[in-house]
């Protein structure tokens, strides 16, 4: 895993607390990467059963964010939706353990903490992407537990050129804002909107945080032995 580059108006406290995030983000990653990796290889039908969480209780719901079927975020399986699922997050770890990609070279990601003077940070905002390869973050942020500080910064490093976005549906809307945030990521897939449910980066960030939080619960319940981390 790189460690952040380089730091921009950041306390030596807000640091530690964007560490903690970013390592706990790293994770969700790793772990979720893993699991498809391992999910590809299985047998034509239990790879499908596994996916569509056949005898899993958490998948009618309307709001389960914790679920760790795939088929929840992103659709009932078919070869097209695993592989792009497995794609982006093997491109995004490659991004924790390698930084991102300028020219040539490689850079390890960089942190901008902004004040609550910055415009969008008045406007409700918790952190963005919009310079490219740095994560620029409100002080809301830094006030969030270590597992959704690390779904926030997952949910940013999956910005730019990745294939993956903010979508924007009216199943969305709630008051001005139409991205598919938080339980609006899940209203994707029950009106069938799957082709952004595939590209909604919250879709992802949820789908992860579950994966994660699922094999740590097995693991342990003594099903396994070790943490993943």
């Amino acid at each position: 895993m790189q460690t952040p580059q380089a730091w921009f108006n950041c306390s030596e406290a807000n640091r530690q607390k964007l560490n903690d995030f970013y390592e706990q983000a790293y994770w969700y990653t790793k772990v979720t990467q893993r699991f498809l990796s391992e999910l590809v290889k299985l047998p034509v039908d239990q790879r499908i059963a596994l996916w569509n969480g056949q005898g899993h209780d958490c998948i009618s719901g309307n709001w389960c964010q914790y679920s760790p079927v795939p088929a929840y975020w992103f659709g009932s399986y078919s070869k097209k939706r695993i592989r792009l699922v497995l794609r982006t997050f093997t491109h995004v770890l490659q991004r924790f353990e390698r930084g991102y990609q300028f020219e040539e070279e490689y850079r390890p990601v960089r942190f901008r903490c902004l004040t609550n003077k910055v415009g969008r940070c008045r406007t409700g905002v918790i952190a963005n992407a919009s310079e490219y390869g740095t994560v620029r973050v409100c002080p809301r942020l830094l006030k969030k537990t270590i597992c959704v500080g690390g779904m926030v910064v997952l949910h940013e490093m999956l910005h730019q050129d990745l294939g993956v976005d903010d979508q924007r549906d009216v199943i969305c809307k709630r008051g001005d804002e139409k991205r598919c945030y938080r339980r609006a990521a899940r209203h994707l897939v029950t009106h069938q909107k799957l082709d952004k449910a595939l590209r909604n980066n919250d879709n992802y960030a949820f789908f992860a945080r579950a994966i994660y939080r699922h094999i740590v619960l097995i693991q342990a319940n003594g099903q396994q032995g070790g943490k993943p981390r």
